[in-house]
């Protein structure tokens, strides 16, 4: 079974350059690399942004992290320090047009192998499920 999660995130409201970040994955296998979409829409007014979002959306939560992103090749290895959950890496596998899904996939796993991520120690939730569920 598929299902799509899309969420609208704005991030960085005290950042230089914050932008609106729109993303569905989709979850076939959870716990495992999975393709991903996603626009980011870059503004000037991040509060009115917010506001207005929340207007129309309400707000289900808020996640305070502190992100470190390095570049390994072609995949994004991000470094989340996140509040109330602890230390978490996410690895962006970044694709050539027409790429086929599956080499990020290969490269994803390479990763994990070469830092000693173990399959049971993925996480298949986002951030904000995990601190609601606390």
């Amino acid at each position: 079974m598929y299902c799509a999660l899309s969420v609208l995130s704005l991030i960085g409201t005290s950042m230089e350059y914050p932008v609106l970040l729109g993303y569905s994955l989709l979850a076939s296998q959870a716990t495992a690399p999975r393709e991903s979409n996603y626009v980011l829409v870059p503004t000037a007014e991040p509060d009115r942004v917010r506001d207005v979002l929340a207007t129309v959306y309400g707000i289900i939560g808020v996640v305070r992290k502190r992100r470190t992103v390095r570049m390994v090749d072609c995949t994004r290895v991000h470094l989340d320090e996140v509040e109330g959950l602890g230390t978490f890496v996410e690895l962006e596998v970044v694709l050539g047009d027409g790429e086929p899904a599956e080499s990020g996939v290969v490269e994803a796993r390479r990763l994990m192998a070469a830092l000693g991520i173990q399959e049971d120690q993925l996480v298949s939730r986002a951030y904000i499920d995990l601190l609601q569920s606390r």
